[in-house]
Formats: structure tokens, C-alpha cells, sequence
């Protein structure tokens, strides 16, 4: 409920909880200083009134905080909060702004404003001088603001502004001095001050700036040292060179090649043993062909013990055996181990 601001106390919030069983229990917070009341009403079907008023010494400052009013109950879950926004009527609170203590003679458009504020709004503005004469005739007056096309010596004298709205009138007076020449003290100083605030913006701007260079560089410092750690690596081994062994084996046969080249017929053989047989046989034919060229002689054949051996293990070996030399003696130049071909 509205309140009228004044040094009486006066109710400006109600809050009710009806009808509810247990009673329930009310209270405020506000950051408006003040105190409340409750009364609980015992209905007539067994029900409980619970009501609250919050009191305050209505102010000006009051008007427009809020005040809210917490009911908890046993049977709710949890406290319900109502808010109220206090109107607080009062008069208007008047002052003058825009005087800067520089009037001059010969000013151009010299201003003042009246600045009003109350509940409800001023609706009237007026101008006048303490002596009551009237204003001089290069003075305009638009609703709050009185304008001064051309300062003049009329204008030194004690300005009055009265601001109306429905609780009353009020008033607020500015006492203007008009110079014979500009005030460079004063224009100097503000002009300091304006600069002084530039100056603390652009300062303020600059650090930012630097503030946010140094975030970004930190941040893409960041993003690379997780990609050095994270990433695949950067240096590329170049690929293994490959070394034909066929140009090697078929310079190296070329080398080795003798005056005397004796081709074997391919045979295809089963199996790894019958293969290997096959090689003894192609080595023991070239061993005895070599053999019979350095030898004066030949002798008959006289089966060795290994050559027996070699039947027992397996009948294939008949094929492999070769016959003895006997001049062993004399064929000491040339020296096969059958180990080398086995």
C-alpha cells in the first residue's frame, strides 16, 4: 500500500496467509529499516488467519525498494516469498544544474535546468528572480530549462526554480555572477579535469590492449605445446634405398665365370631329400670328371665303409656313391671334403 513520506510511522506492506492448519508463521527482509507486527485469527471450521504489516518511517529514499514477505508452513515444502515494491509519495526535491561559474558578458546560450524529482512527477516548473522582477527579456524559459540568449548584466542576480506535483510546491535558488571577461582559471581547470579523465580512458584502454595481447600469445603458446606433445612428429624419415641383389649376383657370377661351363639339366624333384641327392650326384660327377683329367689312371671301384653306411641308413645313397681314387697319394693338389657339398 502506498505510504506519504513524513516523520510519522506508517504501514506500507500487508501479507496474509488464510485458512491453513497449522497456523503458519510470517516474516519480512528488506534492506529498509522497519519492524512488523502479526496477528492469527482462529476461524470458526478450525482453520488459522495468519496477518502481517511491515511499518516504516516513510522517506523519500524508501520509494522504489522492495520488502518481501516469507510464510512458512509445516505442511509446505519449502517457505513461499511474496516481494513488494514500496511507494512512497513525497513533494518534489528540487535543484539547479549547469552553472559553471564562467558568465561573461556578451555569452552566447547560457543554461540552467531544473531538476525535479518526487512521487507523483512534478507536472509545473517556474522561474523566477529572489527581488521579483521579472526576467530579462533575453532569457528564455522551456518547462525546466531557462536558456540565456546573450548574457547581460541582468542576469547577476539570485535565480529561483519551484517544481510542483500533487503533495505540494518546491524550490531551489542558484545565485549567478556575471564577469566582465571569461574566467581562464576556471576553463583551465575544468579543461584539466577533461583532460585528466581522457587521459585515464586512454590509459585504461591501452592496458586492456596489452592485457589481451598477453592472454592470446599465452593461449597460442599453449595450443602449440599441446600439438608438439599430442601431435604426430614433424621430421620424416626418407625411405630405406633399395639395393637390387640381382645386379650384384649377376655381376659377381660374371666375375666367377670359368673358361669351362658344363649346364645341369633341371630336374624337379618331390621332395627336399630326392633334391639333395641330386645335387650330391651333379657334385660327385664333376669331382670325378676333374679327377680323371689330373689323374694318370683310374683303379676299380672298392666300396668304402661310409658308402656301406650311407645303404643302411637309406637305399637312395646307392646313387651317390662314387669310386675311390688310388692314387690318394698323388691327388694331393686338389682336396674335396664331402662336408662342403653335403
Amino acid at each position: 500500500m502506498p505510504g506519504v513520506a513524513g516523520d510519522k510511522q506508517t504501514i506500507v506492506a500487508n501479507c496474509t496467509s488464510a485458512n491453513g492448519k497449522p497456523p503458519s508463521e510470517i516474516t519480512w527482509q528488506s534492506i529498509v529499516p522497519g519492524n512488523f507486527s502479526t496477528t492469527v485469527t482462529n476461524n470458526t471450521d478450525g482453520t488459522f488467519t495468519v496477518n502481517s504489516q511491515y511499518r516504516i518511517y516513510p522517506t523519500s529514499t524508501a520509494n522504489g525498494k522492495t520488502v518481501t514477505c516469507i510464510i512458512s508452513s509445516r505442511t509446505a515444502k519449502a517457505p513461499q516469498s511474496i516481494p513488494v515494491v514500496l511507494s512512497i509519495q513525497y513533494p518534489p526535491e528540487v535543484s539547479i544544474a549547469g552553472y559553471d561559474d564562467n558568465w561573461y558578458i556578451n555569452r552566447q546560450q547560457a543554461e540552467l535546468t531544473c531538476s525535479a524529482s518526487g512521487n507523483p512527477p512534478p507536472t509545473k516548473y517556474e522561474w523566477k528572480t529572489t527581488d521579483g522582477e521579472p526576467l530579462p527579456k533575453t532569457v528564455d524559459v522551456i518547462g525546466n530549462l531557462l536558456v540565456v540568449r546573450t548574457v547581460d548584466y541582468l542576469v547577476n542576480t539570485t535565480l529561483i526554480c519551484e517544481a510542483s506535483n500533487a503533495l505540494g510546491t518546491r524550490s531551489a535558488q542558484l545565485e549567478v555572477m556575471v564577469r566582465d571577461s571569461p574566467n581562464t582559471a576556471g576553463a583551465g581547470a575544468t579543461g584539466g579535469i577533461i583532460g585528466g579523465i581522457i587521459a585515464a580512458i586512454v590509459g585504461i584502454a591501452v592496458v586492456a590492449t596489452v592485457v589481451m595481447i598477453c592472454k592470446q600469445q599465452r593461449k597460442n603458446q599453449t595450443l602449440k605445446d599441446d600439438e608438439d606433445l599430442e601431435g604426430p612428429p614433424a621430421y620424416k624419415p626418407p625411405p630405406p634405398s633399395v639395393k637390387l641383389q640381382g645386379q650384384d649376383t649377376a655381376s659377381t657370377y660374371k666375375e666367377s665365370e670359368t673358361e669351362e661351363y658344363v649346364p645341369l639339366k633341371p630336374v624337379s624333384f618331390e621332395s627336399p631329400v630326392l633334391a639333395a641327392a641330386h645335387e650330391e650326384t651333379q657334385m660327385q660327377t664333376l669331382y670325378q670328371e676333374v679327377t680323371a683329367d689330373e689323374s694318370l689312371g683310374h683303379s676299380e671301384h672298392v666300396p668304402s665303409t661310409e658308402d656301406d653306411y650311407l645303404e643302411q641308413i637309406n637305399p637312395i645313397y646307392n646313387h651317390l656313391s662314387y669310386p675311390a681314387s688310388d692314387h690318394y697319394e698323388d691327388n694331393k693338389g686338389f682336396i674335396m671334403s664331402r662336408a662342403m657339398y653335403v
